[in-house]
């Protein structure tokens, strides 16, 4: 539901195949209503559709949250200790100090909201809900993959599919 076409494929793509190797059919709803990039699909050709084609469930993901936060971590000093009994060794101890600078640590949070509809009620009733938490993600196809096993585990876990 975030607007992008071909993150929402991949995201459809990788569900429906993590829901089948359990054993359960399921369709990517981008081939039955095709749009095109943030179009918001037409609720009444989407209940057409989902009459027409018989289906049990419909699952819906969405990106809820994504925040950055940038916090300064301080540089700190370590310093090598020598031999403390002579003048020259505690001369000695001042000089050599190890120095890490400070810098700047940018962290990124995310989190989906997943929530399963059964379709034996004329407008959907929501049979199970979840979020999923993501930190610092590395690439939007890792992310996708993490949380379809997680949702998909979670489901069977659950007996909902």
């Amino acid at each position: 539901m975030n607007g992008q076409a071909s993150g929402r494929a991949e995201f459809e793509d990788q569900l429906v195949a993590a829901i089948e190797q359990v054993g359960k059919q399921a369709v990517p709803s981008y081939s039955l209503l095709p749009r095109p990039e943030a179009t918001p699909i037409d609720t009444n050709q989407l209940r057409s559709v989902v009459q027409e084609e018989n289906f049990d469930a419909i699952a819906v993901s969405r990106l809820v949250k994504y925040d950055k936060t940038v916090t300064y971590v301080p540089g700190q000093t370590y310093p090598i200790y020598p031999y403390y009994g002579t003048f020259y060794g505690y001369y000695g101890a001042l000089c050599p100090v190890v120095y890490s600078p400070g810098y700047l640590k940018t962290d990124t949070r995310a989190q989906i909201e997943t929530n399963v509809y059964s379709t034996a009620k004329p407008d959907g009733e929501l049979v199970w809900t979840g979020t999923s938490n993501i930190v610092n993600p590395r690439s939007v196809s890792r992310v996708i993959e993490e949380v379809v096993q997680l949702v998909v585990q979670q489901l069977e876990r659950e007996s909902v599919i």
